[in-house]
C-alpha cells in the first residue's frame, strides 16, 4: 500500500486506460473505503450505479460524447474554446473513448437529504455537493491506494435525463458526476500544481501568504 501523501500526490486525472477490467474484490474495497466520508448530518445522501457491462458503458458513452459535442460547439461558437486547443482536443478524444473506459462509477445525491444552505443566494450554489464529493475524493483516493486511475467528470449533469433512463435512476436523485476508472496505460511522472501560497493567506484574504516547508 502506498502513504497517504503519495495517494494524494498522484491521484492524476487519467483518460487513456487498459482493457482490463476492475476485479469485483477491488470495486468492493475502494466502495468501502470510500463510504467513511464526511457529509451533513451524517445522511450520507450519495447513492452509485457501477456500470461495467459493456453494452451498460458504451450507451453511457455514447450520450457523452454526444454532449460533449454539444458543449464544444457552443464553447467554439461563442470564443471561448478553440477546436485545436491541446486541451479542447484531449477532452474530444476522452469523449470518443468514455463508452470503452472499463467501469463508470456513476454518483447520485439524494437532494431529499442534502441542505442546500445557500439556495437563496445571488449565485449558483456551492454547497449542494458538499455532502456527496468527500466521498467521491475518498473513492478517487481509494481507486489510486490499488493503483486504479480515475477521471472525474461532471459532465453529463449538462443532460442527465437519458442516463437516468439508462441506468433506471429514480427521479429523487440528481446526478453528481461520473467517475471513470481504469488500469492507466501509464501514469503521469509528475503532477504539476499551484504553489500553497498562490491560493492560501493568513487570517484575511489579503494576509500574508500561507507558504509550506517542501514543495514540488
Amino acid at each position: 500500500m502506498m502513504e497517504l501523501p503519495e495517494v494524494m500526490r498522484s491521484a492524476a486525472g487519467i483518460r487513456e486506460y487498459r482493457a482490463e477490467p476492475l476485479s469485483d474484490a477491488v470495486i468492493a474495497r475502494v466502495l468501502d473505503q470510500a463510504r467513511f466520508a464526511p457529509s451533513g448530518l451524517n445522511r450520507q445522501a450519495w447513492r452509485v450505479v457501477v456500470v461495467r457491462s459493456a453494452q451498460q458503458r458504451a450507451r453511457v458513452g455514447e450520450h457523452y460524447a454526444r454532449v460533449w459535442q454539444s458543449l464544444m460547439d457552443e464553447r467554439c461558437a461563442q470564443g471561448q474554446w478553440s477546436p485545436d486547443d491541446p486541451g479542447v482536443q484531449a477532452g474530444t478524444k476522452f469523449a470518443q473513448s468514455f463508452g470503452q473506459v472499463p467501469l463508470q462509477f456513476t454518483i447520485w445525491g439524494d437532494l431529499s437529504q442534502i441542505e442546500v444552505i445557500d439556495i437563496d443566494q445571488p449565485h449558483p450554489s456551492l454547497v449542494a455537493g458538499g455532502s456527496v464529493f468527500p466521498f467521491v475524493q475518498n473513492l478517487i483516493l481509494a481507486c489510486r491506494n490499488e493503483g486504479v486511475g480515475t477521471r472525474l467528470t461532471t459532465l453529463l449533469t449538462r443532460d442527465p435525463q437519458p442516463i437516468r433512463e439508462i441506468l433506471k435512476v429514480p427521479e429523487s436523485l440528481s446526478l453528481a458526476t461520473v467517475v471513470a476508472a481504469g488500469y492507466p496505460v501509464k501514469w503521469p511522472a509528475a503532477l504539476a500544481r499551484a504553489k500553497v501560497e498562490s491560493f492560501a493567506r493568513w487570517d484575511s484574504f489579503d494576509g500574508p501568504p500561507v507558504k509550506a516547508s517542501e514543495q514540488d
